[in-house]
């Protein structure tokens, strides 16, 4: 064996060598670290408390100082959860790990009465995209609606993608009217005669949050074939608020300098604490818990643009004193609440909406979606139309 060969086999294992701890340092340099110390809300360190990342094996405890480390992590985006007994349960969202670098977080837990796990405090925002979520849906919440110029629901759904309006009517995706469904409060507002939804009015005051599933939703929806619409309705809190709004286009006068269709359009809303309820510890009757009640109303009254009845003739008598106009619309909302504790909660709802016209581009109900000149010059003998809807709640919240 020469020399030279010799030397050449030492060359090709230390390039062997070199190359392995290249990849070596390479892979070594492919995970990260999150540290962090947890403190209450005097800045004091809190030993022992649980530091869990959401949906992995990793998860660390922290040690006398409050501080806590959790290295050998794959780089991405981490939910981590920070808990103790006697604490708030702390979920920070979006937290991201960057290969050799380590992410320092300081977190601040505050005392509470409840058990571990009853109450969490999220922290981040929400993912652009629920990569778990397996349908297409939109959430709007009473803030976001606040900076809508919009007057109904209608107006809002006309406005989501794979939504349309036409004849008055909600298409989602395509889908006739009487495909989609309609939900408030848990509740199917959905007619079993003639398979519509929207026949009870929802004004956008009273909503607390709405969803609209245009596609992919669960099998709980069974009844639905092109799209949900989930409506929660508000609930009153332990202060009074209160909002009242008027439009008209001629405020009560005979005769204005305008042209004026005899439009009237009221809107009101209140809620604060039930005092009924409170007045019941006078009689020695007191019931745990707070109570509270939000109510809402809604009047639309027009002659409108067209020639209109002298009269309409509702299907009941008691209903007359409310045809004032071509066009009458009227619902009113009562909702009770009754917090019992922090885990239990029963409330009542009493929804009711009332429609008054001669239901002029309603294809539905006469079969055309045009102004009837045939029957022009007797319109006191033409359709009126009574459409009345009655929604009655009640719900049970009960969280382990």
């Amino acid at each position: 064996m020469t020399r030279s060969f010799i030397h050449k086999v030492l060359q090709f294992f230390i390039g062997v060598l070199i190359q392995t701890l290249t990849i070596t340092g390479v892979f070594g340099q492919s995970t990260g670290s999150i540290t962090g110390k947890v403190m209450d809300s005097n800045s004091e360190a809190l030993p022992g408390a649980n530091v869990i990342v959401k949906g992995t094996y990793y998860g660390a405890a922290t040690d006398l100082e409050g501080r806590f480390q959790i290295s050998g992590m794959s780089a991405g985006v981490y939910d981590i959860q920070f808990s103790m007994m006697g604490y708030k349960v702390v979920l920070k969202t979006g937290v991201q790990v960057v290969p050799g670098v380590v992410e320092n977080l300081d977190i601040i837990l505050e005392e509470t009465t409840l058990a571990l796990g009853q109450e969490i405090v999220v922290e981040g925002e929400r993912p652009l995209l629920d990569v778990e979520q397996t349908s297409s849906s939109v959430r709007i919440t009473s803030d976001d609606l606040q900076n809508k110029m919009v007057n109904s629901v209608d107006d809002i759904l006309s406005d989501q993608a794979g939504v349309s309006t036409v004849n008055n009517e909600i298409h989602i995706r395509g889908g006739r009217v009487d495909e989609s469904m309609f939900i408030v409060d848990g509740m199917s507002v959905k007619d079993p005669l003639s398979g519509y939804s929207n026949n009870l009015y929802v004004n956008v005051d009273a909503i607390e949050e709405l969803e609209v599933v245009t596609g992919g939703f669960n099998a709980e929806y069974g009844q639905a074939m092109s799209g949900i619409v989930n409506i929660k309705l508000k609930e009153g809190s332990q202060d009074y608020h209160g909002s009242f709004t008027y439009s008209s286009d001629n405020f009560a006068l005979s005769n204005v300098p305008w042209e004026s269709y005899d439009n009237d359009h009221l809107e009101f809303t209140l809620s604060g604490p039930e005092p009924i309820s409170s007045a019941l510890g006078f009689i020695g009757l007191e019931l745990p818990g707070e109570f509270s009640f939000f109510a809402n109303g809604y009047v639309k009254l027009s002659n409108t643009y067209l020639p209109t009845a002298d009269s309409l003739a509702p299907t009941q008598d008691w209903m007359k004193m409310l045809a004032l106009r071509e066009e009458n619309d009227w619902h009113a909302l009562y909702k009770l609440t009754w917090r019992i504790d922090p885990m239990k909660k029963f409330s009542i709802s009493y929804d009711r909406s009332l429609n008054l016209n001669q239901g002029y581009f309603m294809s539905r109900f006469n079969a055309s979606n045009y102004y009837p000149y045939e029957y022009q010059p007797i319109l006191n003998n033409y359709n009126t139309l009574t459409k009345e809807s009655i929604l009655t709640t009640g719900i049970w919240s009960h969280t382990l």
